[in-house]
């Protein structure tokens, strides 16, 4: 008994630890993520949206799925113009998508315009939402597929404990992309 507690409290430690290295991974690219919607929102032109793409690890080249969130409500508006990583609502709704979108720790842009939270999720061999577990969880739909499918499972849970405050989420139709 007292070896398994010791190992259970290992194990937790060492979670702790992946765990802390990941989101500092991800506060430091979550100011490009910014930059990158607040650059597509405004219309930047593809010069200006490719660097920032390749400054934040992205690849430049790949068809992307956008997910869309956004908190309603009485206290919704904590937060509601912080940045991805700025804190209240918003900092919990960009970690929240980032999760969804990257469950094992890829590069996702993520960012907020306009009250909601985006995140863009590269679709491209290697990338770990194209798993082969991925595909077989969408029932074969592809990435896009499993990302949905993913998004739709995790809502009812995600709004259980809600009281006075709606979460929407959307993820774009991959089928639709050029």
């Amino acid at each position: 008994p007292s070896g398994r507690r010791e190992s259970a409290a290992e194990l937790a430690a060492d979670l702790a630890l992946d765990r802390a290295q990941l989101d500092a991974g991800r506060r430091a690219g979550s100011r490009l993520g910014q930059q990158i919607i607040t650059s597509l929102a405004g219309g930047a032109g593809a010069d200006e949206v490719t660097v920032l793409l390749r400054a934040a690890g992205l690849p430049a080249d790949a068809h992307y799925l956008a997910v869309a969130a956004a908190l309603t409500g009485d206290t919704a508006t904590s937060g509601d113009t912080a940045p991805a990583g700025g804190g209240g609502a918003g900092s919990l709704l960009a970690s929240l998508v980032e999760d969804l979108a990257d469950p094992v720790g890829g590069r996702v842009a993520v960012g907020r315009h306009d009250g909601d939270t985006f995140a863009l999720v590269p679709l491209e061999d290697g990338v770990p939402d194209c798993s082969a577990s991925a595909v077989s969880v969408a029932g074969g739909r592809g990435a896009g597929g499993a990302l949905a499918s993913r998004v739709r499972d995790a809502l009812p849970v995600l709004t259980a404990g809600l009281r006075g405050v709606r979460l929407s989420l959307g993820v774009s139709d991959p089928r639709r992309a050029p």
